[in-house]
């Protein structure tokens, strides 16, 4: 299989792999609206999987087999596709397997020292509990990381804080917000959501 991916600017990263199943947020969702089938597949030569849509009237029509049809399972904020041997099979044979560990503390500064970008996606640190972080101490981050954490209340988070401490590169979570409501706007009124006003309004930019 040859895949062509949209490369749409304003899509953030939507779908997340666990375990035993795929699960796409809800701007993903948008993409599979009245679909409660896909097909799933691996390009191989370019190491990406693909998440095929199949319509009521395909299924109708028998253009693919049942054993290709996989059911999302829907929830008020996501779709789920439970496969566990499609994830096996992209453990085994893709360059990027899929593992699970426990995390600690040691394990995290263990992992930290060939670390070159670290994204906090968990909601440790997000208002109303600005005290929690992922990491212990500020000296747990090597020189020359980048951090990143989604959380966008408060705008600097306790983990964003060690990496102005240690003088790194970091980000908020601001950028990526805007874009998925922009994204979601789009998707919705079929207008382009106006972006610099939306981050005028939020002090990430200077009224012209």
């Amino acid at each position: 299989m040859n895949f062509v991916w949209n490369t749409n600017e304003l899509n953030a990263s939507v779908v997340s792999i666990y375990e035993t199943n795929i699960t796409l947020n809800t701007t993903a969702c948008m993409h599979f609206e009245n679909v409660n089938y896909v097909l799933l597949g691996i390009d191989y030569d370019n190491h990406c999987i693909g998440i095929k849509p199949v319509g009521k009237q395909a299924i109708n029509d028998g253009i693919y087999p049942q054993d290709q049809l996989h059911k999302i399972s829907r929830g008020k904020s996501y779709g789920r596709i439970t496969n566990k041997p499609f994830i096996k099979e992209l453990n085994e044979k893709l360059d990027c397997p899929i593992t699970l560990k426990k995390i600690d503390q040691e394990s995290i500064k263990e992992d930290l020292k060939d670390t070159y970008l670290l994204v906090n996606t968990t909601s440790v640190g997000m208002a109303p509990h600005p005290e929690g972080c992922i990491i212990e101490s500020a000296d747990m981050l090597p020189d020359g990381l980048k951090v990143a954490d989604i959380i966008y209340n408060p705008k600097e988070t306790k983990l964003l804080s060690y990496a102005r401490q240690r003088g790194l590169d970091y980000m908020n979570g601001e950028r990526m917000i805007v874009y998925q409501g922009a994204c979601s706007f789009k998707f919705w009124t079929g207008k382009d959501m106006p972006i610099h006003e939306v981050k005028v309004a939020l002090g990430m930019e200077e009224s012209e």
